[in-house]
């Protein structure tokens, strides 16, 4: 999780395991619930590791 704060405040896309695709701006990483929360034109949304 820790190469994953390099990229906060920069755009990303994630793929979740039901194949969704996010787009928006790493947030936040929250090593302790084991996510992230990804600012998107809708609201922040949190997405969980696997």
């Amino acid at each position: 999780m820790e190469h994953l704060r390099r990229y906060q405040g920069e755009p990303v896309e994630v793929i979740d395991r039901n194949g969704w695709v996010h787009r928006g701006v790493i947030e936040w990483v929250d090593p302790v619930r084991g996510g992230m929360f990804l600012r998107t034109g809708f609201g922040r949304r949190f997405i969980p590791f696997f």
